[in-house]
C-alpha cells in the first residue's frame, strides 16, 4: 500500500503481480480488522503530523499476536537537532517529523501493543551516504550499544 499510484506501479513492475497493491492513505487503511498476519509501516511516520492514527490502523488491521513493525525518525539524534538548527537559521521549513521512542512506545501502548522493542539503525542523511560504512564498522556498532539513543539517527 502506498499513496502514491506512480509509486505503486513501479512497484508491481519489480514484484510482479503475486503481490495485490493498493493506493490509500495509510490512516484510513482499507482492508478489514484483524485479517493481516503482520505489516511493515516504512516511510511514513516521518511524513504525518502524529503517528497515532496509523499505529491505530495498524493495530486494527494485524491479528491478535501479529507483528507490527514502524520506522520513524530518532528526534534525539544529534544530526537531526543540527538540521533543525540549521533549518531554523535560515528560515527554511521542516519538511520531516522526528519522534522520541518515549512517546511512539506510549502511542503503541495505548493501542494495547506490547512486547515493544526498539532496534537501532543508524542511516546517515543522503548527502552524506559515501559515508555509512563509518556507521556499521565493529566499533560503531560496539558504540551505539554503550552511548544513549541520542546518537542514532
Amino acid at each position: 500500500m502506498d499513496y502514491s499510484y506512480p509509486t505503486l506501479q513501479k512497484a508491481r513492475a519489480k514484484g510482479g503481480n503475486s503481490i495485490n497493491w493498493c493506493a490509500a492513505d495509510a490512516t484510513k487503511i482499507p482492508i478489514r480488522q484483524g485479517v493481516l498476519d503482520g505489516s511493515i509501516c516504512f516511510g511514513v511516520t516521518q511524513a504525518l503530523e502524529n503517528s497515532k492514527e496509523v499505529i491505530g490502523e495498524l493495530v486494527q488491521t494485524t491479528k491478535s499476536g501479529g507483528q507490527i513493525w514502524v520506522d520513524a525518525l530518532n528526534g534525539w539524534c544529534i544530526l537531526h537537532w543540527w538540521s533543525y538548527l540549521l533549518s531554523k537559521f535560515w528560515g527554511k521549513p521542516g519538511y520531516l517529523r522526528y519522534e522520541s521512542y518515549r512517546g511512539l512506545k506510549s502511542i503503541m501502548q495505548t493501542h494495547g501493543l506490547t512486547e515493544i522493542k526498539l532496534f537501532w539503525l543508524p542511516m546517515l542523511p543522503s548527502r552524506w551516504a559515501r559515508f555509512q560504512w563509518l556507521l556499521e564498522t565493529p566499533f560503531a556498532r560496539w558504540v551505539f550499544r554503550v552511548v544513549p539513543g541520542w546518537v542514532y539517527c
